[in-house]
């Protein structure tokens, strides 16, 4: 798709629903980040772009055409998470969770925000610890 195109279809949705700049682009990514896209200057990372639709209630499903592979590796890594946790399979699911925490992107704000979001998950029901899963999950927010 194309990169101007996507700004104009951005904007588009999130003025129809009312939302700020700043509301939309608040834990997602940087202000700047999102006025570039509207403009039509950048593409966004996979994922900054998935939670954007996300929030403007659009489908992200077709988002494969967009990116490269190493979002494809995140991507599916993320499935691997998930998939284990559907499993009860918590020892593989922590184990990939470090794994991705390790990556450079790991660190970045909406992966961090993923790690934590899973990771209460496991503390919850893993390990009965409720309280560090709320402690987790407001990392997360």
């Amino acid at each position: 798709m194309d990169k101007e195109l996507l700004g104009k279809l951005i904007t588009r949705a999130r003025r129809r629903r009312g939302i700020t700049c700043e509301e939309l682009a608040n834990g997602v990514c940087a202000v700047s980040t999102l006025l570039r896209t509207e403009k039509g200057e950048r593409l966004p990372d996979f994922f900054v772009l998935e939670r954007i639709l996300e929030r403007l209630g659009a489908s992200g499903n077709k988002l494969e055409f967009l990116h490269d592979e190493r979002a494809y590796e995140l991507y599916y890594l993320r499935e691997r998470v998930e998939e284990s946790l559907t499993q009860r399979d918590y020892v593989e699911a922590e184990a990939a969770l470090t794994y991705y925490e390790g990556l450079p992107e790991g660190g970045q704000s909406l992966h961090r925000q993923y790690i934590c979001k899973m990771r209460s998950v496991i503390a919850g029901e893993a390990e009965g610890q409720w309280k560090r899963a709320a402690l987790l999950l407001e990392e997360a927010v």
